[in-house]
């Protein structure tokens, strides 16, 4: 008898710890998913001459994508604050960045990249210049149509202007 009660605390036991594990693995693996800090699809394009460099198109995408990342994270108002930011401060921002895309079609150029800053740096660098910023998450939601006639809630198929239409 004794035997038995130890063996169904061991079963109980693995049961909470598995799913425990399963449970952290869950969440930490949608809160990684998230990084404001990414600015994915920067497109650039441009003619293709005598004079093609590489590292300017680069460097239009680096400053692209700032501003798209500033404009998710500031206020309006602040905006201004770093509105002439010179390009080796964005270049001292970003971690890495990707090139997603690129082609050469006769005398044009064209690429997609994407571009990872840091996060810390970015803070940093906002709080030297004293302005405060949000940091949006995605959310996604449902809305359910109600209809509510006499303070009474209709089905959807109840309602005369589905039905009718």
């Amino acid at each position: 008898m004794f035997n038995y009660i130890i063996v169904k605390k061991r079963e109980y036991i693995f049961i909470i710890l598995t799913a425990t594990i399963f449970f952290l693995l869950s969440f930490t693996y949608s809160f990684s998913k998230e990084n404001v800090f990414t600015v994915d699809d920067v497109k650039i394009e441009g003619k293709k001459d005598l004079n093609f460099s590489r590292d300017k198109y680069i460097n239009q995408a680096f400053k692209n994508s700032f501003e798209t990342m500033i404009s998710k994270i500031l206020l309006t108002k602040d905006l201004n604050k770093v509105k002439n930011i010179k390009l080796d401060t964005i270049k001292g921002l970003i971690d890495s960045f990707q090139i997603l895309d690129e082609s050469f079609k006769g005398q044009k150029y064209s690429a997609t990249f994407k571009i990872f800053y840091n996060q810390k740096k970015i803070k940093k660098f906002l709080s030297k210049k004293n302005i405060s910023f949000i940091q949006p998450k995605n959310i996604s939601a449902l809305f359910y149509p109600l209809l509510f006639v006499n303070d009474e809630v209709k089905n959807l198929s109840e309602n005369y202007f589905y039905n009718e239409w």
